[in-house]
């Protein structure tokens, strides 16, 4: 009987990841068909002969030959797709040519699948607000504080010194100049009221870069955390890497499985088992708070040889055939070696097993529902953002403010892009926005073989009065496309070692 349990749960796994993994390819894939119908239906309005429109890579699926001679094609690889014009990198007598057309309109059309990118993310945007609400920033677990003006439990930030605040580069924003002990206004959601209140921050909200959050969030008194960055077979504890330790108890609280308000969690029993169950609010935050490794390893020393400890974390977990980001509580009982390797934290954390990294700062989000016509705002006002957001952060990567580790290649968009589409539609919604965005700046960034260096090919052609080679230009687009690729491939290869 446990076999056949373990083998259901490990095949509703694997079929779950299977169908998140196919979802973020359709997403993907989507995208990239409206950027190449923006493409297309521009040259089809300028008259310009387009010799195939693919849905994907690689070996044709299915094709037909429309009566106009155009051929439209489903391939097999769902990583790309294309619309091929008559004599794009070469001279070529038909005045339906592309590189025969008038160069406005060429650039026109090179500027098109971009364009067609970034109007599908508004729309999917709006749509998300709509549907959904917007994610803001929420606290979480907020760190104590003697000023009367903090941030409390599961506050979701608006506002931030009358700025509008969508994406964490909005808090560096809107923090920027301020000191420590400066009292900043802010709206927030507190209890499902909309309020006015001050925050005095706790250090300078110092940021140097996108990633540089730290001091933003600690300046606003967002919790920190402990993550458990590595493990190992000598553990007697379930800690898995990725963990983020909360609280621990001697006891296990009460609960209610009629509790409607209270915090989820998982215990996760001895057997490996998950059960769920619900948690009183007040109950738990009565709970010893480890807000640092040396928090964690201080209320550790505190028991003794045999005796028993709940310890909650924060954990990402495979719930009713669903990926979900859950309080997880583990049942421990302290081995009778325990007392002998307790003295030092470096002893706690080897007798579990695990390296514990530095803090962290523990961000939740919540969605905050608007009007329409808000919604709608917000819609457009989050596209631009994330625009802004896009280009800074390729401007961090040319100066070197952010590392490579901050970029992926395919497979890291698709790894992402599934774990985020298994929380729901409205991530899907939300990753489809992005991944819009993203295809849309990205190209028209002036690279060989994308859109927007083709365009500055056309507009030197325009400005010159005559082209440059097109043996030259065909050349350099084919070498940027290799260099593209190995470069993408490589980032990936990169994050797999």
């Amino acid at each position: 009987m446990t076999n056949l349990s373990f083998t259901t749960c490990l095949s509703a796994g694997i079929l779950s990841s299977i169908g998140s993994i196919a979802v973020a390819l359709l997403v993907l894939l989507f995208m990239i068909t409206i950027h190449e119908f923006g493409h297309y239906i521009i040259a089809k309005i300028f008259d310009f002969k387009v010799n195939e429109f693919a849905i994907g890579m690689g070996p044709a699926l299915y094709k037909k030959v429309k009566k106009n001679g155009e051929i439209f094609s489903i391939r097999l690889l769902p990583l790309g797709g294309f619309c091929a014009f008559e004599g794009e990198d070469q001279e070529n007598g038909d005045p339906r040519a592309f590189n025969n057309k008038k160069p406005w309109q060429r650039i026109l059309v090179l500027l098109a699948g971009a364009t067609m990118n970034f109007v599908a993310a508004i729309l999917v945007f709006c749509i998300s607000i709509g549907a959904y609400g917007q994610l803001c920033v929420q606290s979480f677990e907020a760190l104590p504080s003697n000023s009367a003006y903090c941030l409390q439990n599961d506050d979701i930030i608006l506002t931030v010194n009358n700025k509008d605040i969508y994406l964490t580069t909005d808090l560096i924003s809107a923090l920027k100049g301020k000191k420590a002990g400066d009292l900043v206004d802010a709206t927030v959601v507190r209890n499902g009221e909309r309020i006015q209140t001050k925050i005095q921050l706790r250090c300078d909200p110092i940021s140097t870069s996108m990633e540089d959050t730290d001091k933003i969030y600690q300046s606003l008194g967002f919790a920190t955390i402990s993550a458990v960055t590595a493990s190992n077979n000598l553990t007697e504890i379930n800690l898995k890497q990725g963990d983020y330790i909360l609280r621990i108890s001697s006891t296990l609280p009460d609960i209610s499985e009629q509790a409607k308000d209270g915090y989820t969690e998982c215990l996760l029993q001895e057997n490996g088992a998950l059960v769920k169950r619900y948690l009183n609010e007040e109950q738990y935050l009565t709970l010893p708070r480890a807000y640092d490794p040396s928090d964690f390893a201080t209320l550790l020393r505190e028991y003794s040889n045999g005796e028993r400890a709940y310890i909650y974390l924060s954990r990402v977990v495979e719930f009713d055939g669903e990926q979900v980001a859950i309080r997880v509580v583990l049942d421990h009982t302290f081995s009778d070696s325990w007392n002998g390797i307790k003295q030092t934290d470096e002893g706690v954390f080897s007798a579990f097993g695990v390296t514990v990294e530095r803090i962290g700062y523990r961000v939740s989000s919540s969605n905050v529902r608007f009007g329409f016509f808000e919604s709608i705002k917000r819609g457009i006002v989050y596209a631009f953002k994330n625009v802004g957001a896009t280009l800074s952060a390729f401007g961090q990567l040319i100066t070197g403010k952010l590392g490579l580790n901050a970029i992926g290649g395919p497979v890291t968009t698709i790894t992402i892009t599934a774990q985020t589409v298994s929380y729901g539609f409205n991530y899907v919604l939300e990753i489809m926005g992005f991944i819009g965005v993203s295809l849309a700046v990205f190209n028209l960034l002036p690279i060989p073989a994308l859109d927007g260096a083709r365009a500055v090919f056309v507009l030197i052609e325009w400005i010159r009065k005559k082209p440059i080679n097109r043996n030259v230009e065909g050349t350099i687009h084919m070498i940027g496309l290799i260099v593209l690729l190995v470069f993408a491939v490589g980032i990936d290869l990169v994050k797999c070692f």
